[in-house]
């Protein structure tokens, strides 16, 4: 069995290897737009030292307000171009521990010794499961898994105790899903996990609700624009109340957190939840060695900020330099939004 999965583990580490060639340039060309941005404020800078020495009064000449609108600005720019060169660092990282993972399999599963060692750590998991230990394919597709990554045989395990697989003995009962069939149905299923898309937002505001209206018809339209390619994006939406324990995420939400493929959070109404859900996201990713898949949201003429509050002291400080889909037209949300789709898939 682990031979016949060596193929397409070899198939998996050649697109690995691939797309991590392709993002090492991406960060050489990214690294040289935050070069050269680094250059201009450093010009700008100087430009704008001499105006102070050679203007008089010259806060109130308009060369020198323009000079440092234009500092600012390029600022800005440099701080959301250090953002991506960073999300673009994190994606290398991921995809080299990917590559790692993927050759360390094809090391070992022609390897006894390493398959003897995977059996013996499969101990405390059957002193898990009690009577219901499973029959042999189902111990084939475990120690395939053990062998590839700790996180899918931990989503394996769960997954097969929820649909009640390890309670299969018979040998016979699982013929028609040998393990081959049954890594080939767990991977379907975990990629059709990875294409649901968690919305993070505040709830039940007229303004809210309309977002998540135009977040729903943005997967639709990308969905209908892409629909030869099997995606099938998934919005899931789980209501909670604003609770007095703000610190407390229910395990509905951290589960769904965990096992979807984006996140979809909207800043626009300060909810202090989607701030904590997004944090969460954040640390899981970290854990895993993987890149946080979040779109931000941000309505720049939100119902919500009634003291007319510059952006940067609305959205809390530690996102301020993330990017962010900034609209004041809902027709603007849903174009941009299909585009950060598109961007996200790969499509």
């Amino acid at each position: 069995m682990l031979i016949s999965q060596k193929e397409r583990i070899e198939e998996l580490l050649s697109e690995a290897q691939a797309e991590s060639k392709d993002t090492e340039n991406e960060i050489s060309t990214q690294e040289a737009k935050v070069a050269s941005l680094n250059n201009d404020i450093d010009s700008k800078k100087k430009e704008i030292e001499k105006m102070e020495i050679d203007i008089p009064d010259f806060s109130k000449a308009s060369q020198y307000k323009s000079a440092t609108f234009k500092y600012a600005d390029l600022k800005s720019s440099r701080d959301v171009e250090n953002n991506k060169l960073g999300m673009l660092r994190q994606k290398q990282e991921h995809l080299k521990y990917n590559v790692r993972s993927l050759n360390n399999y094809l090391a070992k599963c022609t390897n006894k010794e390493c398959i003897l060692s995977s059996l013996n750590s499969l101990t405390n998991v059957y002193n898990g499961f009690g009577d219901d230990y499973g029959n042999i394919a189902y111990l084939c597709a475990l120690v395939h898994y053990s062998l590839l990554d700790n996180g899918q045989l931990e989503s394996f395990v769960s997954w097969s105790k929820q649909n009640g697989i390890n309670k299969i003995t018979d040998p016979d009962d699982l013929s028609k899903d040998a393990s081959s069939n049954l890594i080939a149905m767990f991977d379907q299923i975990h990629q059709a996990k990875k294409n649901e898309i968690f919305i993070s937002m505040q709830f039940g505001d007229s303004q809210s609700e309309l977002i998540f209206e135009k977040i729903v018809r943005s997967i639709e339209l990308f969905n209908f624009k892409h629909k030869d390619i099997s995606l099938r994006a998934t919005p899931i939406r789980i209501d909670r109340k604003v609770e007095a324990s703000t610190s407390s995420i229910p395990k509905a939400i951290r589960e769904a957190i965990k096992s979807c493929g984006l996140i979809i959070a909207d800043l626009s109404s300060a909810n202090i939840n989607v701030y904590h859900e997004i944090g969460y996201a954040m640390g899981v990713a970290e854990s895993n060695n993987m890149i946080p898949n979040i779109i931000l949201l941000y309505k720049e003429n939100t119902d919500h900020n009634k003291d007319s509050k510059d952006v940067d002291k609305f959205v809390g400080f530690n996102l301020r330099n993330l990017s962010q889909l900034r609209f004041r037209e809902y027709d603007q949300l849903v174009e941009g939004l299909v585009k950060r789709l598109e961007k996200h898939y790969g499509v």
